[in-house]
């Protein structure tokens, strides 16, 4: 078993292990431990490695760990063992390790994939243990494991061969699952053909079930991130030189994992990708107009006024504090919103300087002191207003909320006649609505 103290400290490698160098260390302890990086960056050789060094150790041992590889929809008919044992079957595998990585689920004759499961279902009460099975699939609302005639598996009375995929890799996951005398399991992307729905109860279920033992997973959906406990994520990264290393996942970087990494979407929970804060109710008028000339989507960029540069910066405020998940001290919008203003009278304004420094390029500063006065001449024409008389009905008004109104009606017939062939002329309204809709890189 792991040590009294919840660790055992993998060695140093005697050799390369597919992308991993010498000297890789890893800290083995108990609990659930994710490794999230891009295709291709070293998370199966890592828990190969893992295997490797836990089937090695006097902690664990060959008969106490187990490793599910993403080849798992091949599954066995009937759970006769015909004399083969869970520590066979990791010998063979610990053997072919020796000399490289296993990069598929049957790399030489007689190392079958599909006996795993069955091999994992010998605890010594095999009924203490399908119940067990079965309280896991009960938990994802799954049909129970029902033992047929010749020792057959069979859900809601169909072999499991013939069931889908989703529930076939299950398989694999809830029969290591259920076998208690396991002190490591890992799996490689455990969201295999699973709705997030699933993921989700998945997830829930490897951290309920890693209390007494360590559970790894390598995976690419953000579902399975260790949201319980940030410090046990780890990120893989591959170098130039096809080498291998790890880093721990902090707070800061979960924003950057799931939404650049993962590519993952504020759009696909129906928030908005990002928002673009404006000063008045008539900037937002003209400012919509030119996000639906430019065919921005609606979740793409929510255009929020914020009333005056002081409200500007505390509705930024607002947004990055309130707007992020309750796990981690980040937001998703942190480095992504962006804010539209006139140009102040005092360049020195400290509203508009704090604004520069916690927002950089993402300010965008019309030329004018106001939008009224930053909205070319001929597009006044084109709405059949003088500009001249506006901007002194403006000037001439004492009473805010007509003054108000006087921007709205100038607003709201300036943005009947915009064309696409306008927005020239409209250059930094242009620039900030498409800095506030670019993708991430």
């Amino acid at each position: 078993m792991i040590n009294k103290d919840g660790e055992a400290l993998a060695h140093l490698n005697p050799k390369e292990f597919g992308s991993i160098p010498q000297g890789f260390k890893f800290v083995l302890h108990k609990g659930y431990t994710t490794f999230i990086g891009a295709n291709d960056s070293g998370k199966s050789s890592i828990l190969q490695w893992i295997f490797w060094k836990g089937f090695g150790s006097s902690e664990i041992g060959p008969n106490r760990v187990c490793y599910l590889s993403t080849e798992r929809d091949m599954t066995p008919n009937n759970t006769e063992t015909q004399g083969n044992t869970l520590e066979k079957y990791n010998r063979m595998m610990f053997s072919f390790m020796q000399d490289t990585i296993i990069n598929n689920g049957n790399p030489k004759p007689g190392f079958q994939v599909n006996d795993l499961p069955k091999l994992l279902l010998t605890d010594e009460n095999l009924y203490a243990q399908i119940t067990r099975l079965n309280n896991f699939l009960n938990e994802l609302g799954l049909p129970e494991l029902e033992p047929g005639r010749g020792q057959t598996l069979n859900f809601n009375d169909i072999a499991l061969a013939f069931h889908g995929t989703g529930l076939r890799s299950l398989f694999y996951i809830f029969s290591a699952l259920s076998n208690a005398n396991l002190d490591l399991i890992l799996i490689d992307e455990p969201e295999l053909s699973l709705e997030p729905l699933l993921q989700k109860r998945l997830k829930n279920l490897l951290i309920k079930e890693s209390k007494d033992r360590a559970i790894i997973v390598a995976t690419h959906s953000h579902l399975f991130i260790n949201s319980e406990e940030p410090e046990n994520n780890f990120r893989t990264n591959i170098d130039q030189r096809r080498t291998c290393s790890i880093t721990k996942i902090n707070d800061a970087d979960l924003s950057d994992v799931v939404f650049r990494l993962l590519g993952n979407s504020l759009e696909d929970l129906f928030f908005p990708n990002n928002f673009l804060i404006v000063e008045g109710a008539s900037d937002q008028m003209i400012y919509q107009k030119v996000s639906d000339l430019l065919s921005i989507p609606s979740l793409k960029v929510r255009i929020v006024a914020a009333g005056d540069i002081v409200k500007v910066s505390k509705t930024y405020s607002s947004i990055v504090t309130n707007l992020r998940p309750l796990i981690a001290n980040f937001s998703p919008y942190k480095d992504k919103v962006v804010v539209a203003v006139d140009k102040p009278k005092n360049l020195d304004d400290s509203s508009y300087v704090e604004l520069g420094k916690s927002l950089g390029n993402r300010l965008i500063t019309l030329t004018e002191e106001s939008l009224e006065e930053y909205i070319p001449e001929d597009l006044y024409v084109k709405a059949k207003l003088n500009k001249e008389d506006e901007l002194k009905k403006i000037s001439e008004e004492t009473f805010p909320k007509k003054k108000g109104e006087i921007k709205k009606d100038i607003s709201n017939r300036i943005a009947g006649i915009l064309e696409v062939a306008d927005l020239q002329k409209i250059p930094e309204i242009k620039r900030a609505l498409l800095l506030a809709s670019a993708e991430s890189e």
